[in-house]
This record gives C-alpha cells, structure tokens and sequence, in this order.
C-alpha cells in the first residue's frame, strides 16, 4: 500500500490551479506565490507519509483491526468505497540516470501516470486502458502537458523579471 499524500494538499494545489486558469487576473508574482505554497505542502505531506503518519495506512490498519461488525461500518459506507476508486494513479520515481519506466492504471476507467522531476524538465508517462468513447485520458494528457508548461513559463518569466529587478 502506497501513500497518497497528494490528497492532503489538495486546498493549496486547488488555489494555485485556479489563478493559473483565471487568466492574467492574478500577478505573476501571486500565481508563482500560490504554486510554491502548494509545492511546500504536498512536500510536507510526502514526508509525513514517508513517516508512517499517514491517512491511508490508518484507514488501512484500523479496517484490518476491526473485528466486530459494528466497527466495519465506516469501511463497508458506499462514500469510502468511492474514496478508493483512484482515477489517477501517480507514481513518481527521479533519479538523473533514469530515463523512463512505467505505471499502469489501478481501476479501468483511470490513468497511471509517472513522472520525474528532474533539471531539466519534468517528464511524464500516462498510461490507460483504450477507451475510444471516453478519450479522457487523451485529454487529461494534452491538459497536464498544458499545465506543466504554463508553469514552466511562470517560473521563467518570474526568474526573468528577478534577474532584471537586480542589474
């Protein structure tokens, strides 16, 4: 069983991404603000995940301690059973030898995705079961590559406008 401190981070991540899609309403220098916050806390919750202090290994443990069946009822409740459907399944691995690897999708209708972070760029492998009536994750992938070079341009423009700020 895997972590997913991704989830935890969710308010951050959700306040970068909608000044990054409201347009240029929001600054540069806010939208960069946003980004880095929501970077500092997925961070964090990657490392408390790492720690054992985790939400899902709980969840986890206390469904596999549960003897009564009074005390399964949380984890026999439709909404946990839908809190388990992971859509996208993430997967990161960063090494500056490696160039690639895989990971595949957990439920049918969902996407794996790798990715690294590396110097000189990220780099991401989605991976789904074709699905020609849906093409979402033809979308999700034109979407993510959308993203990651608007954030890409983001951290330019700002590094630019720095180094102006200094000469």
């Amino acid at each position: 069983m895997t972590p997913t401190p991704r989830k935890l981070a969710l308010l951050k991540a959700a306040a970068a991404a909608h000044a990054m899609t409201t347009g240029v309403r929001e600054p540069t220098a806010q939208k960069l603000a946003l980004l880095k916050a929501a970077a500092a806390a997925h961070v964090a919750n990657a490392a408390a995940a790492a720690a054992g202090r985790d939400v899902d290994r709980l969840l986890f443990g206390l469904n596999m301690l549960a003897e009564r069946e009074s005390d399964r009822a949380l984890f026999r409740d439709p909404s946990f059973a839908h809190t388990k459907h992971w859509a996208i399944s993430t997967s990161h691995l960063t090494h500056e030898a490696f160039d690639n690897w895989g990971w595949g999708e957990v439920v049918p209708d969902g996407v794996g995705v790798a990715y690294m972070i590396k110097r000189r760029g990220v780099f991401a492998n989605v991976a789904a079961v074709r699905d020609a009536a849906r093409r979402w994750p033809a979308r999700f992938t034109h979407l993510l590559h959308e993203a990651l070079e608007e954030m890409r341009a983001l951290c330019e423009a700002s590094a630019a406008a720095a180094a102006g700020s200094k000469l």
